[in-house]
């Protein structure tokens, strides 16, 4: 509770994580897999996915009533007891540290794809994972400090984006609305979903300073993530189209070189890409001080500073084993992630919610 009370953040800081946190990944990798199944309707199923969103936010913020100062695993004890709590622990645990890597293996293998080709992609991960694990032995406060400075750039890159590529717009490409029915535009919304684990928040949560405002702000900060992406989405589909969009690994990133301002202010694709790295940057440090945090808990360490090394070497081994090439990421996000994801997004909190709603916590009981 002392490391916790020491390491305070405000809420209008935590507005920001949630922010960086839901555009993450979704803003270069999302409109591909929408695109493919959604088509021209991919924009309806991102709508349909951020709002959906809300409802497993909505059960984290009952939790975290209920059990304040508490992360999420420490709830797992005290509602379903020390080893079936334990279990449930490790079980997300795991899925954090899952994560950690694909979103590693996410930023590498762009990377070397589409910025620096000749560059080893260990070398490019292992300079990456050292911000990250300084950032995450530097504890949440200093996290959301640096978010807080590098927010007003996000923005300020993300409006030239959009003002740049407003020429471009072509509505037709966005018609018909709804040719294929609404069956596919559902199908899309499902893997969308799942790309917003804000789940991991919740370890983030009870850093928060305590306010009227602290809900408030988890909501605004996913909507405000929601919209940034559904803006995206809807200008990849406008201006690339939706059958272009769907071909392309990283759409967002081929847009970007659509910029093309007097035909002297061209090729600015490094907008999107300074824009994506930012924020997926902020989302691997957040699920990697999860992943730190949490074995700590699991394992009842009195520090997890001294976890943050191996944790990052394991990361950086596991990427090349579980994450052979783009393409099988891709296809293993549409196929198995969704599923896997959602479990620990809705799921088990839902299961929670429930066991915490009808018995009180074990150790009110043993009280």
């Amino acid at each position: 509770m002392k490391e916790k009370e020491n390491r305070i953040i405000d809420v209008h800081q935590f507005t920001i994580l949630a922010i960086f946190f839901g555009v993450g990944t979704s803003i270069l990798i999302a409109p591909s897999p929408l695109a493919a199944d959604a088509k021209q309707d991919a924009w309806i199923s991102s709508v349909i996915g951020i709002v959906a969103g809300l409802l497993p936010i909505a059960i984290y913020i009952r939790l975290s009533n209920r059990f304040p100062q508490k992360t999420v695993l420490e709830m797992n004890e005290l509602i379903f007891g020390k080893w079936l709590g334990k279990a449930v622990s490790l079980l997300y645990t795991l899925f954090f540290f899952l994560l950690s890597v694909l979103m590693l293996g996410d930023i590498g293998y762009f990377l070397t794809t589409e910025v620096m080709p000749e560059t080893p992609i260990v070398f490019i991960m292992a300079c990456l994972m050292v911000v990250v694990i300084m950032a995450t032995r530097k504890g949440p406060e200093v996290m959301a400090r640096g978010a807080e400075i590098f927010f007003p750039w996000v923005v300020i890159l993300y409006v030239m984006l959009v003002l740049m590529l407003a020429p471009k717009i072509e509505t037709v490409r966005i018609q018909p609305v709804l040719e294929n029915g609404f069956l596919p535009v559902l199908k899309a919304a499902l893997p969308f979903l799942s790309l917003q684990e804000y789940v991991i928040l919740m370890m983030i949560y009870p850093f928060v300073k305590v306010s009227k405002k602290t809900a408030s702000a988890f909501y605004v900060g996913t909507l405000i993530a929601g919209v940034m992406l559904v803006i995206m989405v809807l200008l990849c589909i406008l201006v690339l189209g939706p059958n272009l969009t769907a071909s392309n690994l990283y759409p967002s990133f081929t847009l970007a070189k659509k910029i093309s301002v007097g035909r002297i202010f061209e090729r600015v694709e490094v907008i999107i890409g300074a824009l994506w790295l930012i924020t997926i940057t902020f989302k691997l440090i957040l699920t990697f001080f999860a992943t730190a945090l949490g074995t700590s808990q699991v394992f009842q360490f009195k520090s997890y500073n001294f976890l943050t090394v191996p944790l990052g070497m394991l990361t950086i081994a596991m990427v090349l084993p579980a994450y052979t090439n783009i393409v099988y990421a891709m296809d293993f996000i549409r196929r198995v992630w969704s599923a896997y994801a959602l479990t620990f997004m809705f799921v088990l909190p839902l299961i929670t919610w429930i066991v915490a709603s009808v018995r009180k916590p074990l150790k009110e009981e043993e009280g």
